[in-house]
């Protein structure tokens, strides 16, 4: 418990730091990371890691979001980064800035703005406890999924930050019947009938886009050994190392998905990286792989750029 004068102190913080709301775009720090107010921490942070800060292999550990968990007498310092994150209680010391934000609400609540334009705050807020332990549970699926689709829209505003390719939008409309709104930069370095793939540079990203017209089964052993073939005959020889793979079922484009994280590897050429895939049925007619990868020895996280590289596949359209 704390103290009426260490309550008090942390309120003429938040006050000090409300009133002095600067008039700029962005918050700090990068869309993956994430400010966590919270008390209790030896209770609370083994709960928050398994869900926000998972780790994937790119090839090296990365986690999803990189969590920072202040001091609370350190509140000022911390204020304004584009995610934050405050799991409070009444008898908790994050109680008065909770409040600050999100009121009088309570359970899992969202909020914009609070003190640069493009801040994201999050709130996970209970009368007790014990209330709050069971809300952790059910709320971090939903907190995870906020976050994504955050750093997804800050992704896409960076890619189409220098415009939009109307030249090769209209090569692919024209030839694969698709319509895909392409940022600038990036360039053809394979096609076929039913195969076309891109690339970028700084750093390294690339893309493909291949299709049947047939469904398949999206069994994931079939699915990379597909992905291998094209692979090995397309980028010159990449194949999945299977040891480091993340398996899960979603949904993309409104379709039933396998979604595949994992890592390439070339022996010939000496490289490697991350890579996602996505592999859907659309209804009866066809089946579609999506598959974008990266190449950025120099980056420590890699991870952003495949999100980087999703947020525009996303506006993938079929014409036929």
């Amino acid at each position: 418990m704390w103290g009426n004068t260490g309550r008090w102190a942390l309120l003429i913080g938040l006050v000090a730091v409300f009133s002095c709301k600067p008039f700029k775009r962005y918050g700090k720090g990068d869309v993956r990371e994430l400010v966590v107010f919270l008390d209790q921490r030896n209770q609370i942070l083994p709960r928050l890691a398994p869900a926000l800060a998972d780790t994937f292999y790119t090839p090296h550990p990365e986690p999803r979001f990189i969590l920072i968990v202040p001091p609370l007498d350190s509140l000022s310092r911390y204020m304004g980064y584009r995610n934050t994150l405050v799991i409070a209680a009444p008898e908790m010391k994050t109680w008065p800035l909770y409040q600050k934000v999100f009121g009088e609400q309570r359970g899992l609540v969202f909020q914009r703005g609070v003190v640069y334009e493009d801040d994201h705050w999050i709130g996970i807020g209970a009368e007790s406890w014990g209330a709050l332990e069971n809300l952790l549970q059910t709320a971090l699926p939903t907190v995870r999924e906020s976050l994504f689709e955050w750093a997804l829209r800050s992704y896409r505003e960076r890619e189409y930050f220098t415009g939009h390719n109307s030249k090769l939008r209209k090569i692919i409309r024209d030839r694969w019947h698709l319509d895909l709104d392409l940022p600038v930069g990036w360039a053809f370095f394979a096609q076929d009938s039913n195969f076309f793939a891109l690339a970028k540079h700084y750093p390294d990203r690339f893309f493909f886009v291949y299709r049947e017209p047939f469904p398949r089964p999206l069994k994931p052993e079939e699915i990379l050994d597909l992905r291998d073939q094209l692979t090995r005959r397309y980028y010159e020889g990449d194949y999945v190392e299977r040891s480091r793979l993340r398996i899960s079922h979603t949904t993309f484009l409104g379709h039933p998905a396998l979604q595949i994280y994992g890592v390439w590897q070339n022996d010939s050429l000496y490289i490697g990286g991350p890579f996602l895939l996505y592999a859907f049925n659309r209804d009866s007619k066809d089946f579609v792989l999506l598959d974008m990868a990266v190449f950025a020895p120099e980056k420590d996280y890699k991870l952003s750029y495949l999100w980087r590289t999703e947020a525009f596949l996303k506006t993938l359209k079929f014409l036929e």
